[in-house]
This record gives C-alpha cells, sequence and structure tokens, in this order.
C-alpha cells in the first residue's frame, strides 16, 4: 500500500464480499439511495464462488476481483483501498444497510474537526427472518466513554464499523487493517486513529448491522486477536490502567458464548484461569456484571426506539 498519494475531494465507499450476494445487494441499494453524493463505490470480490461480483457490477461500482485465496475482510480491505483516490472513505460490510442520511450526517460531523481521523454514529443490530426485522441492540458510547479516549475504545468497541466515515490519508498511513486480526480489524484500527487524535461522534443512528448465523463473531474462536489487541496496553500506558476493565468484558463476552454454546467446562475453564493469573479480580468481576447490565440496557433500548420510531421501522423494512 503505498505512503502517499494525491487524493481529491470526495468519498468512496469501500465493500468487501464473499458469497454474499443476496445481502450485497440490499447492501448497494442502501448506499444508493443516500442523501448525500457518493464519488465511487469500490466492491472487492474476495473469491466469491456466487454472483456477488455480477451483483455489484449491475449496481454500478466498481468491482475488484481477487482470484487467489481469500484475503479476509481485512485484507480485501487493504486492496480496494489501493484503489481510493477520495480524501474520505465509507468502509461498509456487505451485510449491513445505511440509513438514507448516514454519509450525509456523518460528512457534517467530521467537518467539524479537520484534524479528527474518522467521524461515527450509532448503528441499530437487527436480525431478520419471515416474520420480519427484529432489532437487537445498540452500538455507540456510553456516557463518560468519549472523555476518556483511548481508554474507553480500548475496553470496548463502541464504533459500529458500519457507521464511519475515514480520512483516507491518516487510514493509508497507519497501514490500512491488520490482516492477522479478524474479526476485530476494525476495532484495532480505530484504537491506531483514535491514538493520533480523537474521532467526531455523531449521536445520530445511521446503520443497521445485521446478525445472522455467517457474520456472528465467536469469541471462543478468535482469542487471538482478542489477547492481541489487550496486549497492546504492554507499549502504551494510557491503555494499561483500564486492561482490568477490558479483561472484564472479554470475560463475560467468553463465558456468555460459552453458556450459550453449552460448553460450561469451557467458561469455567477461561473464567478460572482469567481471574487466577490477574491481580485485580475485583474489578475485573466488577467490569463483566456491568458489561452484562449493558447488554440488557442497549437491547432494551433498541426495541424501544424500534417501537417509536415508524420511520426508522419504514427504512429498514424496505431491505427485505
Amino acid at each position: 500500500m503505498p505512503s502517499t498519494r494525491t487524493l481529491r475531494s470526495g468519498i468512496t465507499v469501500l465493500i468487501p464480499v464473499r458469497d454474499r450476494g443476496r445481502f450485497l445487494a440490499q447492501t448497494l441499494r442502501s448506499v444508493r439511495d443516500q442523501t448525500a453524493p457518493i464519488d465511487e463505490v469500490v466492491v472487492v470480490d474476495d473469491a466469491s464462488t456466487d454472483d456477488s461480483a455480477a451483483v455489484a457490477r449491475e449496481s454500478g461500482a466498481t468491482v475488484v476481483v481477487n482470484d487467489g485465496p481469500p484475503l479476509g475482510p481485512a485484507g480485501a480491505r487493504n486492496l480496494g483501498l489501493e484503489r481510493v483516490s477520495t480524501e474520505l472513505v465509507y468502509p461498509l460490510d456487505s451485510d449491513d444497510i445505511l440509513l438514507p442520511r448516514a454519509i450525509e450526517i456523518l460528512s457534517r460531523g467530521l467537518l467539524t474537526d479537520p484534524g479528527a481521523p474518522f467521524a461515527f454514529g450509532r448503528s441499530l443490530t437487527a436480525s431478520r427472518d419471515a416474520s420480519g426485522w427484529h432489532p437487537q441492540g445498540i452500538i455507540d458510547p456510553l456516557e463518560g466513554d468519549l472523555a476518556d479516549l483511548p481508554c474507553s475504545l480500548f475496553v470496548r468497541n463502541f464504533v459500529p464499523s458500519c457507521a464511519v466515515i475515514i480520512r483516507t490519508a491518516p487510514l493509508v498511513e497507519v497501514g490500512g487493517y491488520a490482516e492477522d486480526l479478524p474479526p476485530h480489524e476494525d476495532h484495532h484500527l480505530w484504537l491506531r486513529l483514535a491514538a493520533r487524535q480523537p474521532p467526531i461522534y455523531v449521536p445520530e443512528m445511521v446503520s443497521v448491522a445485521r446478525r445472522h448465523p455467517g457474520n456472528i463473531s465467536d469469541p471462543l474462536q478468535a482469542t487471538g486477536p482478542i489477547a492481541l489487541i489487550t496486549e497492546m496496553a504492554t507499549v502504551d500506558p494510557r491503555l494499561a490502567r483500564c486492561r482490568p476493565e477490558r479483561l472484564g468484558v472479554q470475560l463475560f463476552e467468553v463465558v456468555n458464548a460459552a453458556r450459550k454454546q453449552m460448553r460450561p467446562a469451557v467458561a469455567a475453564r477461561v473464567a478460572w484461569t482469567q481471574l487466577l493469573r490477574e491481580q485485580h479480580r475485583r474489578r475485573i468481576l466488577s467490569a463483566a456484571a456491568r458489561h452484562a447490565r449493558n447488554r440488557r440496557k442497549w437491547a432494551r433500548e433498541a426495541r424501544a426506539l424500534w417501537e417509536a420510531s415508524p420511520d426508522l421501522r419504514h427504512s429498514v423494512a424496505s431491505y427485505e
């Protein structure tokens, strides 16, 4: 990836895809429905075996095809990033949905601080079955999180991957996405960018992160990438002070995943070994309990927002 390039004013939407043609069609329609102008849509077809590339071409997107072994989401994003020539880039997964004013809202927010590396908003998490869409939660910062960056972001990733506009120059300067951290490469990128200068938070709902069996990250299968992010605290004293809180959040996520998969022995082993080797056990347990309460709160807020917002329901229901 080149370290310097000439960038023109404008925005590019960058979408990696692998075998998600059906979802991609809906994602691209939500991009076409934006109220703000978009200079280019780049879709990176990462060794798909379905019609993903054809779907992208039919929508008018620029398609970059990887015919070799799959690169993974981070590698595909980096490949597409080489084609981005605009000052701004909106990374978007191939199964998520933008609300109509997403790019307008985030672009305006980013203009408030010329030095901010990115701007992010709120995202609704939702799933869809034969009976329609079902809200599950909300991704956004808690009160006080923004005053304690990057520590709070290290503890918990509250930047939705589908609700971010990034300045291309700093994204290239930090080396793009870390290709050895799936599925946490976005969290790692936010931390590296936020270490340079704080991002802009726009407290508006701008996207829907679709939850389905093909995209749900399993903490039991991603212990390596999770640990690599945690170990960032060993070289950054700003992160070291909140390492126990991060461990508490991860403890809850791993134990909760093991419980849902009916693997109590795994949950017990993780809980015991993590607490046994750590000094700040009370802080870890307190953070785990607090995160559990917040998870329940976000679920309640998502249901309340869904019921109280006919415009939101109408916008999302149109992508079926």
